[in-house]
């Protein structure tokens, strides 16, 4: 008997496109230094002695406030850190650094285990839940989160499942973050002539229980739970102290916006959507983005940040996907769509040719105008003769 799941690996490969940047891989990108903030971070849980060690390791042994890269090395080529380096080889288990390198996709382009490996579901049996996540690297819980936070659920993207209701929300699965997300119907639409869905995200994207109770559990007991719009994005990233957000705070909590210049939230440009056809499950266009920030947090016991002014979230980096059907597979969207009419007014138009055929022959017969009859008439008249 077929098996009605499938295992795959997503390999994933960027190419640098400078016809469409707005800058150079060469650019020169300052951002905090957060592998110091994480450092500091830890220590906030530590003994006082503890904290006065890493206060004079974080001063010894590469510790800074900011860090200076081009955009080149901060993608994919990588950037030696000291500090990393240090981590790197005490080898400890509370630690786990196991490389004095980083980038955001460092070692990731053209790698097909990255983000691990996803189990969906064929079809094969339950039509309506063909491309449904089942397992992440073999399991069905992500191991970050208790409960329903911790499932692993969704589609991955590339395959959504057919036969939507419109209360039924689209839930996407972000392997990185280690969570789900999901998109909510916000209005229908008929583009090129077809009838679309199209999904938000709406302040319950990405609550953390203040709104939506289900959510609740994405809080965890030892960590600060960030206010609604914003996720904890630590549990996946070395417990650092990472978040995640629309972009420039969009649909988020005042606070975030607060002490941090240059903000400028909107709703057409920094949310997320898709636009999808519900009866087989395909979208047409699709636009997600999420932006990952660090906090930068005034620490009278770490020499480095007792200075600072003020506790902010100071944005890192912005992830951007955009995608449109072309107009051929658009074409072929429709044919799919068509497919049942196409096929029931063929078949009544054969039909009909059979019953004209039919009919014929029996007029035919009954009048005896076959050929051969006719012929084999014109043979007895002419013997007679």
């Amino acid at each position: 008997m077929e098996s009605a799941q499938v295992t795959y690996f997503g390999k994933r490969t960027w190419h640098f496109l400078p016809e469409k940047s707005n800058g150079s891989l060469e650019d020169v990108v300052i951002a905090p230094h957060f592998p110091t903030l994480t450092a500091a971070s830890y220590s906030r849980r530590m003994r006082r002695i503890l904290r006065k060690v890493m206060n004079f390791a974080l001063s010894r042994e590469g510790g800074a406030t900011h860090m200076t890269h081009t955009a080149g090395q901060w993608l994919f080529e990588g950037y030696y850190d000291h500090l990393l380096d240090f981590v790197e080889q005490l080898h400890s288990p509370l630690l786990p650094v196991n490389d004095n390198t980083f980038g955001w996709f460092y070692e990731r382009n053209n790698s097909k285990t990255a983000e691990g490996n996803f189990t969906v579901h064929t079809g094969r049996g339950d039509l309506s839940q063909l491309g449904d996540l089942l397992l992440w690297n073999g399991e069905n819980t992500t191991g970050f989160y208790p409960g329903e936070c911790g499932k692993v659920n969704g589609s991955t993207g590339e395959l959504w499942s057919p036969y939507r209701t419109w209360d039924q929300p689209t839930t996407i699965f972000l392997p990185d973050a280690a969570r789900y997300l999901n998109l909510f119907p916000k209005e229908n639409l008929t583009i090129d002539g077809i009838d679309v869905w199209r999904y938000e995200s709406t302040n319950l994207t990405l609550d953390n229980g203040q709104l939506s109770p289900d959510t609740e559990c994405f809080c965890l007991k030892n960590r600060e739970c960030p206010r609604n719009g914003v996720l904890d994005y630590g549990p996946p990233a070395f417990n650092g102290p990472f978040y995640m957000s629309h972009p420039h705070f969009f649909l988020t909590d005042q606070m975030y916006r607060e002490n941090t210049t240059g903000l400028q939230p909107e709703e057409s440009e920094h949310g997320m959507y898709v636009i999808m056809e519900p009866t087989l499950g395909i979208p047409l266009s699709l636009r997600g983005q999420l932006m990952i920030s660090t906090k930068v947090v005034r620490d009278e016991a770490i020499d480095l940040f007792k200075n600072v002014a003020y506790d902010h979230y100071a944005p890192l980096f912005t992830m951007r996907l955009h995608a449109e059907l072309d107009e051929g597979l658009t074409k072929l969207l429709k044919l799919a769509l068509n497919a049942a009419i196409i096929g029931m007014y063929t078949g009544i138009g054969l039909v009909l040719l059979g019953i004209t055929i039919v009919l014929t022959g029996i007029f035919v017969t009954k009048k005896h105008k076959w050929h051969n009859e006719q012929r084999r008439d014109k043979q007895l008249q002419c013997t007679q003769n």
